[in-house]
């Protein structure tokens, strides 16, 4: 009796530990990392390590405030919504043997990222804040607000093809600023505030619209002829270099140019006899960025020589979508071109509305980001030109902008101007006496002093003064 006891309690034992071993590990213990506790995201860094979603370090750590890159980020979404369907992906830096290709391929599928222009999607570089924030937007189909982006204190330096997108998932309460009002989109999003924002964005709902009541009855709809209603048709439209055609009799000019323009890098090519530097870029989202730094005089000549102003065309392509009576320009191979003011040397964006074939409307921003031009100074005006008494002027501008008083000209004469190391003009108006002003009366008419001011590269529509030998003057009038 006894043999046949101890045989039945083996079998129940092995029994036990078969099911034992078929237990997850997590219901006997639940992993905690050694660097979360009283983190401000610990809940929910703790939620997503038990959910499987993210894991923790071999030593233990979790590194909440470690830095994400782009493909762990595609890697956190999948898990997180549940992606599973792939797509074919053809990036150059992806190859087929990586840890992330997968990962990749399903981002591609779900269609929340896209790669760089130069066929590149860089999953291993970090992603910000704002990079971050865009692919939340697109995930949850949020509308735009860039007026939420007001509360921020850094609100100007977000990026233009960011800036509504941030707001929208500012205004849904997905993502958040910094105790000091700062919203710091530039800086690369950290493990724990990434589980944080796609714990909200997973969380999320949208406010619906409250029904009417039984008070107040909702008005019957206003019925819509069939021939004008609008179909749910989004263009998407894509930035590209625009490239001569139709009657342009220099059109292989024009594309050598165009070519250069749009060339990458950042070195020097001789293009019909000027020196160019790339100018035209665009970002991962789409914004066009203009770097004002490689916009010289000559530049700015040559396309002043061949389209009458300033203005060179990018060309916007559709992907899907019809617009009205948008055909093939006449001078270029698109279906639409916008004209980028090179001259402006200011900041903005320009938004496109193109209307559709089916009663919509294609909004498109261009964001023009144009270094603004380097301003200096140049203390004292020089004579040139066709004044007969250039030395005179000369010899009191030098004595104007002199360190020790002096006479001129039988005018006893102390410094009035003199620049700081910022680059700001000082004048001293109680050197500036009754002698002086007449003296200047008599040379200019008036009593203003012209001041030098020379620019990194040529204003639009300012060009060498004939009296002087340089770029632009300020007048500064003494009185």
């Amino acid at each position: 009796m006894t043999k046949i006891r101890m045989r039945k309690g083996m079998a129940t034992l092995m029994v036990l530990c078969m099911l034992l071993m078929l237990m997850p590990v997590s219901v006997f213990a639940t992993y905690v990392a050694s660097d979360i506790s009283g983190h401000w995201a610990e809940c929910e860094i703790q939620s997503w390590i038990d959910k499987s979603l993210i894991e923790g370090y071999p030593d233990g750590s979790f590194k909440p405030d470690q830095n994400v890159t782009r493909a762990e980020f595609m890697t956190l979404v999948n898990r997180a919504f549940g992606y599973i369907e792939v797509a074919a992906i053809d990036y150059l830096d992806v190859q087929a043997e990586s840890w992330y290709a997968l990962e990749v391929a399903k981002a591609e599928a779900a269609s929340y990222i896209i790669g760089y222009p130069d066929g590149t999607i860089k999953p291993e570089n970090s992603i910000s804040r704002e990079e971050a924030a865009i692919i939340i937007w697109r995930l949850k189909n949020l509308a735009y607000d860039a007026a939420a982006v007001s509360k921020y204190s850094d609100a100007l330096n977000i990026n233009s093809w960011s800036v509504r997108e941030v707001g929208a998932v500012t205004s849904a309460g997905i993502m958040q600023g910094y105790p000091d009002g700062s919203f710091m989109p530039q800086e690369y999003i950290k493990r724990a505030e990434v589980v944080v924002a796609l714990d909200n964005a997973l969380n999320y709902t949208a406010v619906a619209t409250p029904a009417p009541t039984a008070a107040t009855p909702a008005a019957a709809p206003t019925p819509v002829a069939a021939e004008t209603a609008v179909a749910a048709e989004t263009a998407v439209v894509t930035l590209e270099k625009a490239t001569a055609t139709g009657n342009f009799g220099n059109e292989a000019n024009i594309n050598e140019m165009m070519t250069a323009l749009w060339a990458g890098g950042d070195s020097t090519v001789k293009v019909q006899g000027i020196d160019i530097k790339p100018v035209f870029s665009i970002g991962e989202y789409g914004g066009l960025t203009v770097d004002g730094d490689n916009v010289t005089a000559g530049l700015l000549l040559w396309i002043k020589t061949q389209w009458g102003g300033s203005p060179v065309p990018v060309a916007i392509s559709f992907s899907s979508g019809t617009p009205v009576d948008m055909t093939t320009d006449a001078n270029w191979d698109n279906d639409y071109t916008v004209w980028v003011d090179l001259g402006t040397l200011v900041n903005g964006m320009k938004t496109v509305d193109v209307p559709m074939t089916n009663g919509t409307t294609a909004s498109y921003d261009v964001a023009a980001t144009i270094v603004d031009p380097t301003v200096t100074l140049i203390k004292k005006a020089t004579a040139t030109g066709n004044f007969e008494n250039k030395d005179n002027i000369n010899e009191m501008m030098t004595a104007l902008w002199a360190d020790e008083p002096s006479t001129v000209q039988g005018i006893d004469i102390k410094p009035v101007f003199s620049i700081d190391e910022y680059g700001e003009l000082t004048v001293k108006d109680y050197n500036v006496t009754a002698d002086l002003l007449q003296w200047i009366l008599t040379q200019w008419g008036g009593s203003s002093v012209p001041v030098a001011v020379s620019f990194s590269r040529t204003p639009a529509g300012k060009i060498k003064d004939a009296n002087w030998n340089n770029d632009y003057l300020e007048w500064v009038d003494l009185l």
